[in-house]
């Protein structure tokens, strides 16, 4: 999938129209919440930053142990954080 997402960044505008909405691709665990700041934004590489909205004051999750599901899910999410059950 990071291949997948690094490709879609390197064309301008693609990555919007790259994955179908409202389908659960992958699961995770979040374990940390960044306040974005000019410190933080050092941190990261430009494909990080190609790949979200990286403005002053919002901020960014931190995800451990992503795992590819093996096809997409449909699944009808919303904003934010939500329960789900496959």
């Amino acid at each position: 999938m990071v291949e997948k997402l690094e490709k879609a960044s390197m064309a301008n505008g693609e990555l919007l129209t790259y994955f179908n909405y409202g389908e659960v691709i992958a699961t995770a665990e979040l374990v940390a919440c960044h306040l974005i700041t000019e410190e933080y934004l050092s941190t990261l590489p430009d494909t990080e930053k190609a790949l979200g909205d990286y403005s002053l004051g919002r901020y960014a999750w931190e995800l451990r142990n992503v795992k590819e599901l093996p096809e997409p899910i449909k699944a009808k999410g919303q904003q934010g954080l939500w329960s789900w059950e496959a």
